[in-house]
């Protein structure tokens, strides 16, 4: 495109090269002096006729390079908008929470209003008070009886510690046996005979590590706007976080008389520290919202600005994050204080590993 630009450039300055030779014309006539003059006219005249066409050609080309631009254009899809969102207003303060909503899976339907698709929203929240940051692993109770600890014994002294022989299983066996018969007498007894003989039956219980659950935060922002543009920016925020939560519907195709039988998935939200706090403060795993919970006017009387806008509200925002914290993924979001003083692995096998849920997203 800028080659064809330059040389039509040059087509036109020779234009008026030519142009010019007409003035020279003049003035040699004019002089007196006319000999070759018409030969020269005749010469420029011909050098002008050539230099049209080639513009012209030249002007045909890059309107076809335009109009196929225009076209590559309008097959894309549009790159994602970045808006922003600060509360409160006029404010620069030191440390702020961070909510990255991702676009949700564009379905381009008719039917579904499908919001949220094709930008990236960023709010920027006033830090609220008791966080609470939860780590949790579950353990079950489990019977490790004598059957299991004595096969289990003798399965470690067995060749190779892989199998157990005909003796090492009758041995255990009679153990199991002897041990029911007491169990019995004392059951019938009263426990008379352990008591007797000064000694108790051990229940033999194990803790058996069951697994880690999904980690799960609540917030609680109270917003006390001081202006009318505080007050929309409010409303904004609750809507965002409400549009991002909840599912668009759709239907298996685009007919207008099509059932929406189908959810998409909601936004994605990636929450983060911002500030010198960040440093100090375990971050969180890629989350979806489960609650958005909002009170007018809390425990006071109703007010309101002008426009009908409440004065006082209370927003409880709830996330849950859809990884589980494994020492891996707890690496990704560990305080960075932390990793000065202690080691921690450069990579985590979890890095990179998309969810489920990020299969044909954009932004994230």
């Amino acid at each position: 495109m800028a080659s064809i630009n330059k040389i039509l450039s040059k087509v036109n300055q020779a234009t008026s090269a030519i142009n010019s030779i007409k003035g020279v014309k003049s003035k040699i006539q004019g002089k007196g002096y006319t000999a070759n003059v018409d030969k020269l006219l005749e010469q420029s005249e011909e050098a002008k006729r050539k230099l049209d066409k080639r513009r012209q050609s030249l002007q045909k080309n890059q309107d076809a390079a335009n109009k196929a631009k225009s076209l590559r254009k309008a097959k894309l899809p549009p790159s994602p908008e970045v808006s922003e969102l600060v509360y409160p207003l006029g404010e620069n303060l030191y440390n702020y929470i961070h909510f990255s909503i991702r676009p949700r899976r564009n379905r381009g339907t008719k039917n579904g209003q499908n919001l949220l698709n094709d930008s990236k929203t960023e709010i920027y929240l006033y830090i609220p008070e008791n966080l609470t940051n939860p780590t949790n692993a579950k353990y079950n109770e489990g019977d490790v009886g004598s059957l299991a600890r004595s096969f289990m014994g003798r399965a470690d002294g067995a060749v190779g510690g892989t199998s157990l022989g005909n003796n090492e299983f009758i041995d255990g066996l009679s153990t199991v046996v002897q041990e029911g018969m007491n169990k019995l007498i004392n059951a019938v007894t009263g426990d008379v005979v352990n008591f007797a003989q000064g000694q108790a039956v051990n229940p033999m219980k194990e803790m058996m590590f069951q697994g880690v659950d999904f980690r799960s935060f609540q917030f609680s922002f109270v917003f006390q706007p001081r202006s009318q543009d505080e007050a929309d920016r409010v409303e904004d925020i609750i809507y965002l976080f409400k549009t991002a939560m909840l599912p668009d519907t759709f239907g298996s195709d685009e007919s207008s008389t099509n059932v929406e039988n189908y959810f998409n998935y909601p936004n994605l939200v990636d929450v983060s520290w911002e500030g010198q706090c960040a440093k100090h403060m375990d971050g969180f795993l890629p989350s979806v919202i489960t609650a958005c919970d909002v009170k007018y006017n809390n425990g006071g009387k109703f007010a309101t600005f002008e426009t009908g806008q409440p004065l006082n509200i209370t927003m409880d925002l709830t996330i849950q994050e859809i990884k589980i914290l494994t020492q891996e993924t707890y690496q990704q979001i560990a305080c960075e204080g932390s990793s000065g003083r202690l080691h921690r692995p450069d990579t985590s096998i979890g890095e990179g590993t998309p969810s489920i849920l990020d299969t044909n997203r954009t932004g994230g």
